[in-house]
């Protein structure tokens, strides 16, 4: 007599069957690394999409907008504390003056008493880049991973989607 297969072990049958997805559509999956801080932050229950059509591609925004301070960054290290700095800047960006300050100061009481000036100096400097040449976007920078290779690096930006417009509520008012 068989014995009756739970639905996990039939789900794990149906996946062991399933044809390996071709290379291409491999690179379009997130590796878990830039999945985990959501699941460590309770935030399970999202969509990743990819390549959404008539949307900018974060990564290649970021890498516009860290265009100027990329000389600052000689190696994979510096480059990893620049991309940092350059997100806090991006994302403080999109929250209201009064909060906006507030959380840089949270932000700087983490650092070193020394590094702090350079610290806010340079961010300012971010944020107002972001604010004159990427105002019009509105997207927060959830994760990103960079890979380097052999002669560049790769960047990988999780970010949430652009809100969705806001709609005009009808004039109730008759007119005659």
């Amino acid at each position: 007599m068989w014995k009756k297969l739970s639905r996990d072990q039939k789900r794990a049958l149906k996946k062991a069957k399933r044809p390996p997805l071709p290379r291409g559509a491999q690179a379009l999956l997130p590796s878990p690394s830039l999945l985990q801080p959501l699941h460590n932050a309770g935030w399970d229950n999202y969509t990743v999409l990819h390549n959404l059509p008539q949307t900018e591609k974060m990564s290649e925004v970021l890498w516009e907008f860290l265009a100027p301070y990329t000389p600052l960054a000689p190696d994979r290290e510096a480059m990893e504390k620049l991309l940092a700095m350059a997100i806090v800047a991006w994302n403080v960006t999109l929250f209201p003056g009064g909060e906006r300050a507030q959380r840089l100061r949270e932000l700087s009481t983490t650092l070193p008493a020394e590094a702090r000036t350079d610290f806010l100096a340079l961010i300012r400097e971010m944020i107002a880049r972001k604010e004159r040449y990427f105002a019009q976007n509105t997207r927060y920078i959830l994760n990103y991973e960079l890979t380097e290779g052999r002669e560049s690096y790769h960047l990988n930006v999780l970010s949430t989607l652009l809100p969705p417009p806001q709609a005009v509520p009808a004039d109730s008012e008759e007119k005659p």
